[in-house]
């Protein structure tokens, strides 16, 4: 990872010394410290997050988990002083956002509907701060200024997030920041003025059986620090079998892989084939037989996996 970082920044001496002095003092409790910076760590990870570069979210994916932990270890603290200091049992975030035309459109078309944030996500509990970031139309029409208000309800609160600020470098924005993964339902969109769109969103929580297992399953991946085939699974577990099967030629085709790595993905490709073809066919009993293949593989992955620890342990 520091290496790549070193690569990306080889020109740029101020960039330089912050990656030597991440070496030097980063330990897992300082993830949002460091997340937050104004440096090369938030620029590289995020770039890659918003553009689904595996190749670079793969060589992060230890920071990655170091961070989704740390508001793991904040969140439920975070919730209890939330909800204990208020006779609310809905409390309200925001964040200020603009917005690709293209991706404000699938969002109009998918009310009621779920988004999973691909990043970690950058919210305020100051509105008026969130409307700083949204912009006020400028942009258009390449851009939609968008408010977003998001509401957690106080039960079953599944997805870890935090107020960052006693471990941010941000200390004035008020900064909340939910895990990457996290699902959002879209509940409504309308126009804020002539020139702004809000949105409201509400977290997922265990009560959306729908995704429920989806959103169980990319904790877990992050959980254990993804591998390829994880990050293909994400979009598996999402009925996206388009973009299963594109990320799946794109590491194919870019990717170093071992010969185990580089059959598994081919494995995978096929299926997301197969699960574009019964998208088409509504067959019940080939959904079930997909998923069954889907499990088998994932569990003789991960018996492959165990069989190699144990023998490079014994070796």
């Amino acid at each position: 990872m520091l290496h790549f970082a070193r690569q990306q920044y080889i020109n740029d001496k101020r960039e330089l010394v912050k990656i030597d002095e991440f070496r030097k003092t980063y330990t897992v409790d300082k993830a949002i410290e460091w997340y937050t910076k104004d440096s090369f760590f938030y620029r590289l990870l995020n770039g890659a997050l918003r553009s689904e570069n595996f190749e670079v979210i793969y060589k992060f994916r230890s920071f990655i988990a170091d961070l989704h932990q740390q508001l793991k270890t904040m969140h439920q603290n975070y919730v209890d002083q939330l909800f204990s200091s208020t006779d609310k049992n809905v409390f309200e975030v925001y964040r200020g956002q603009l917005l690709p035309k293209r991706e404000f459109e699938k969002l109009k078309k998918n009310i009621n509907g779920f988004v999973a944030m691909n990043t970690f996500l950058s919210t305020t509990t100051h509105k008026s701060i969130a409307l700083m970031f949204s912009g006020n139309g400028e942009n258009r029409p390449e851009l939609e200024s968008v408010l977003f208000v998001i509401k957690m309800k106080q039960t079953y609160l599944t997805e870890p997030f935090a107020d960052i600020s006693v471990a941010s470098n941000m200390i004035d924005e008020n900064e909340v920041l939910f895990s990457i993964g996290s699902i959002f339902r879209i509940d409504s969109i309308h126009a804020l003025s002539e020139t702004q769109w809000h949105i409201d969103l509400s977290l997922v929580t265990h009560n959306d059986e729908d995704v429920v297992r989806f959103s169980q399953y990319l904790r877990e991946s992050v959980d254990s620090k993804p591998t390829f085939i994880d990050l293909i699974d994400i979009f598996f577990n999402m009925n996206d079998y388009q973009r299963a099967a594109h990320y799946s030629k794109t590491l194919l085709k870019k990717i170093s892989l071992t010969n185990v790595e580089r059959s598994e993905i081919y494995l995978a490709l096929g299926q997301a084939v197969t699960g574009q073809f019964v998208a088409d066919n509504s067959s019940q009993t080939i959904r079930r037989r997909l998923f069954v293949a889907r499990t088998i593989r994932r569990r003789t992955i991960r018996r492959r996996t165990i069989r190699r620890m144990d023998n490079s342990s014994h070796a």
